[in-house]
């Protein structure tokens, strides 16, 4: 066991993934209760965060990151030494895994804060692309960006409530060509699979939605809910798509 580097996170809220770029280094996303490693490159793309607010701030009611501050959640890109790191990007409310896709982008699936529902401050979970620089604005309490401030990323795609687990792109399975694509997302709450249809457009991408994997109950008025609690999932050297839950 060799060390890389001490991330100082905050229960379910620390780090939480790992995933090698076609350049070689490794991405590290942690969630937003984590502080910054020691030794952040000063030349790191995402820098300068700040908060600034016209109206004060609105904590938590139940006391949910009070007092935390920017970047929020982020990741970092570092060499295979864990030597040199840098921040790539933030203000995820609490990403728990991202993919990268055949154009060598990151992307990830981003939680909401449940009893915010109903507030104007309130952001469903969301399908990210992760850009080099980008401030997706999570501010703690009622200090988040609107999708539309100019110096924030808007998301690819709102997904609803519910609770991001585990993504995957399809490569490599034993789909039809549409499905080999997909970004695969799990959300824990609803017991499903989503398989997310990403469209470059611009700079970016656009995306469309579908229940992949899903109780009935979920589509079917009525009919019963069974738990599929899925936290994770793989594509294999046989094709196919394995989830746990």
């Amino acid at each position: 066991i060799e060390l890389l580097k001490k991330i100082p996170g905050g229960g379910q809220h620390g780090p939480h993934a790992v995933e090698a770029g076609p350049d070689g280094k490794l991405n590290v996303m942690a969630g937003n209760h984590t502080k910054l490693v020691e030794g952040v490159s000063p030349n790191s793309p995402h820098k300068n965060y700040a908060e600034d607010f016209v109206l004060p701030r609105q904590w938590d009611g139940n006391g949910h990151a009070a007092g935390i501050l920017a970047p929020g959640g982020h990741i970092y890109r570092t060499d295979l030494e864990g030597k040199n790191w840098e921040l790539m990007l933030a203000g995820f409310r609490n990403s728990y895994d991202f993919s990268i896709n055949a154009d060598g982008e990151i992307f990830t699936f981003d939680s909401d804060m449940e009893w915010e529902w109903g507030m104007q401050w309130y952001r469903p979970t969301r399908v990210y692309h992760c850009t080099s620089g980008a401030d997706f604005g999570w501010r703690s309490g009622s200090g988040k960006w609107p999708a539309y401030y100019a110096d924030g990323n808007p998301p690819t795609l709102d997904v609803g409530v519910g609770c991001p687990t585990g993504t995957k792109f399809g490569y490599g399975t034993k789909f039809p060509a549409k499905y080999q694509r997909a970004y695969y997302i799990l959300d824990w709450t609803f017991g499903r699979i989503l398989a997310v249809h990403l469209t470059p457009n611009g700079a970016s991408y656009e995306a469309t939605m579908e229940n992949f994997i899903a109780p009935k109950g979920l589509v079917t008025l009525g009919a019963p809910k069974p738990p599929l609690n899925v936290t994770d999932i793989e594509v294999a050297n046989d094709g196919a798509l394995y989830f746990t839950v």
